[in-house]
């Protein structure tokens, strides 16, 4: 499943990044396969998602949210 299709205040663990533009950034990030995460929210009309990796808070676009596989 893609992190986009996640719903709000879900627990999950990041199985597998695709190739992406922002792919080395989302590790410095902890974005990274077999960390946990938590979907704080997500905003409306395809906006950006938000969640938290560790103490980090983050906000991922839609398209970045999609290239990130989750279980």
């Amino acid at each position: 499943m893609k992190l986009s299709e996640f719903a709000v205040n879900k627990q999950g663990v990041i199985v597998e990044i695709m190739d992406n533009p922002v792919a080395a950034k989302l590790v410095e990030f902890g974005i990274m396969p077999g960390a946990h995460f938590f979907i704080v929210n997500k905003a409306s009309f395809d906006g950006p998602i938000f969640i938290q990796v560790g103490s980090n808070r983050l906000a991922l676009r839609q398209s970045e949210a999609s290239a990130i596989l989750v279980e």
